[in-house]
């Protein structure tokens, strides 16, 4: 449910047409034909699938995912920014 909640999350906020947000698009179709509400056993297939756009293994990095990528970020504001 987190992962595919994280997937709409990616898909509704990013801007349209965006090659993440159509890949996490995709990937939540997939989800939705792996995962069977009576089926236990399909909850680790449908996480397998997130894999594709939520990186591999990263749910068992737990908070050192955070870790990763880059620590240099700026934060530009134009216009009329209060």
């Amino acid at each position: 449910m987190w992962d595919f909640n994280t997937l709409r999350q990616i898909i509704d906020n990013l801007p349209g047409n965006n090659t993440l947000q159509n890949k996490a698009i995709v990937v939540a179709n997939e989800i939705m034909d792996v995962f069977k509400y009576d089926d236990p056993s399909t909850v680790s297939k449908a996480r397998k699938v997130a894999e594709k756009v939520l990186g591999k293994d990263w749910d068992k990095k737990g908070e050192k995912i955070y870790d990763e990528g880059t620590r240099d970020v700026r934060v530009w504001g134009i216009g009329h920014c209060e």
